[in-house]
């Protein structure tokens, strides 16, 4: 595969210039993409152009000109020539705000996890984490000193009968 155009608002994006963008990926598509990002998106592009059906959306992590990287969502098409040439299509959307407010938000939670579960007020007796998917009782923190998972067993769904659907 060879670019055949890099857009302005591409070369923008990356703060580099055209001619740049098109050196830095000529010969790799993956060249300035985060190391740890490139397996998986490897993996995801040669599954799609192999069918080349519908789209395909490769998230990862982009080189920029001046130093860094953004995070940036692909969304590829792949269309077939008359003379069976196929080219792809391809959309970059800068989605770092998004994930720097991703991660601030379970920066937080994971806060508040801590916060409920390490400092309980003064009416607390049990607090605990659970697997609803996997049906089991994680952890226990138990004032009462009630050997509650010895006396109840680590299946949540007997633990806690009254949370059932």
């Amino acid at each position: 595969m060879e670019p055949e155009f890099i857009s302005d608002g591409l070369a923008a994006m990356l703060h580099m210039t055209v001619d740049e963008v098109k050196g830095l990926y000529a010969k790799d598509r993956f060249a300035g993409v985060y190391p740890e990002d490139i397996r998986g998106n490897q993996e995801r592009l040669k599954a799609y152009t192999e069918t080349g059906q519908g789209h395909c959306e490769l998230i990862g992590r982009m080189k920029l000109g001046d130093e860094g990287y953004i995070w940036v969502k692909l969304l590829l098409s792949m269309r077939e020539r008359m003379d069976g040439i196929r080219r792809l299509y391809a959309v970059y959307t800068d989605i770092t705000g998004t994930i720097e407010e991703k991660e601030q938000l379970l920066r937080q939670y994971e806060e508040q996890l801590y916060q409920h579960h390490h400092r309980p007020g003064p009416d607390v007796l049990v607090t605990g984490h659970c697997s609803i998917s996997r049906n089991r009782i994680l952890e226990i923190t138990d004032y009462t000193d009630s050997d509650m998972i010895q006396t109840f067993g680590e299946v949540r769904d007997p633990f806690l009968p009254e949370w059932q659907a």
